[in-house]
């Protein structure tokens, strides 16, 4: 049976924004329609109670709540305080954090955020152009000044922060990469656009991608034409060269992971490699949701029927979809399994076969757990004073 570590809390449903490809509101998923815009304090009550009960049960050394949405901050810093105060008051070990676009972040804000020492993930894709192409208001406006105004408040406030970038084909990897360094984040996630082997995301629509269009603005003699089917890989592999040419720069998980089981390490976390810790979502009416990714892969597919107020922590632990499926036996007997554990499960969905499928992005990981695996190669090599294999 699973153990939860990680507890989302949907403090708000709704969002101030209107991404393309969020997974709430526009990837076919209608179940935000129906809950209350904003978490009760009974429900939150109740929430921490499980929480609590089943952290001291289990004796764990930390418990994960993260505060999310929609956008959390639309709570306010009131809700936000409250909040807080309910869990620290029924939750051991509680490391508190939350997502947010940023832009709602003011004074008020901030000294909630400072008093419980929030970690703070911001989602940023990039410079303006990149940023304002998907995260955008209701009216097709871009939200890129005010969400660098809110970090910008973070950093005069000395507050950290991490970011969490989604892969666009459209922008440069090494620009893209500038662009939320020159804040100073703690660490980077890029994550790939979620999709399912029926709903491909941008660039593995067909198999001659690389040899029809680049999409990055470089100057024709710099372009470089690739037949491989694994963009997504290319791109993250250039940015792994920038990045591990760096002194000091922030941490890229998906780098970080891969190379660590590279060198027989266990390090992992939910959207690459084997599965880590399990996490359950809390909805704002209180009810229990799997991973909210799911939504990406057809409407419901997050719904487990249960909720805090009749079932237990316990009983959510053993519904079917908490664990990961399985992944599919072609990826078990794969070279990279280790490594890519199949590749995060909602890529791996068809309608014809479920989950037992490889993942869409396996093109992608191949490539890109090959070319990290070959520069540490190198700079072993390198630093042992040994030649590389012809």
């Amino acid at each position: 049976m699973a153990i939860f570590r990680e507890f989302v809390i949907k403090l708000v449903s709704r969002c101030n924004l209107d991404c393309d490809y969020c997974y709430v509101y526009n990837l076919g998923d209608t179940g935000w329609m129906n809950q209350p815009r904003f978490m009760s304090p009974q429900v939150l009550r109740r929430a921490a109670r499980r929480i609590g009960e089943y952290a001291r049960k289990h004796n764990l050394d930390e418990v994960r709540v993260i505060f999310h949405g929609g956008e959390a901050l639309m709570a306010g810093p009131d809700r936000l305080r409250q909040a807080a105060e309910i869990m620290r008051e029924h939750v051991p070990n509680l490391q508190l954090s939350l997502q947010t676009n940023a832009i709602l972040i003011s004074d008020a804000i901030m000294d909630v955020l400072a008093e419980f020492e929030f970690g703070i993930g911001v989602s940023l894709d990039g410079d303006e152009v990149a940023h304002n192409r998907h995260r955008v208001y209701a009216h097709g406006g871009g939200s890129y000044a005010q969400v660098v105004a809110g970090i910008e408040k973070l950093r005069r406030r000395g507050l950290p922060f991490a970011f969490l970038a989604v892969v666009d084909l459209h922008n440069d990897p090494i620009t893209t990469y500038e662009s939320l360094a020159r804040f100073g984040p703690e660490s980077m996630d890029f994550l790939w656009p979620l999709g399912t082997q029926d709903k491909l995301p941008d660039g593995h629509k067909d198999n001659t991608f690389w040899t029809e269009a680049v999409f990055w603005d470089k100057p024709p003699a710099q372009r470089e034409y690739r037949s491989y089917i694994g963009p997504y890989g290319h791109w993250m592999s250039d940015l792994f060269d920038h990045w591990s040419r760096l002194t000091d720069a922030p941490d890229i998980r998906m780098f970080e992971v891969i190379m660590n089981q590279l060198l027989g390490g266990d390090m992992q976390v939910q959207f690459i490699g084997l599965p880590s810790d399990s996490s359950i979502v809390i909805q704002t009416d209180g009810t229990y949701e799997l991973v909210d990714s799911l939504m990406s892969v057809y409407d419901g597919a997050a719904v487990t029927g249960l909720n805090i107020f009749r079932h237990s922590l316990e009983v959510a632990a053993m519904h079917p979809g908490i664990d990961p499926p399985t992944p599919t036996l072609a990826c078990q007997n794969c070279n990279y399994f280790l490594q890519c554990g199949g590749g995060y499960f909602p890529h791996r969905y068809s309608e014809a076969k479920g989950f037992d499928n490889p993942s869409l992005y396996c093109p992608d990981l191949m490539w890109l757990i090959q070319h990290i695996r070959w520069k540490l190669i190198r700079n072993t090599n390198e630093l042992s004073g040994a030649l590389l294999p012809a």
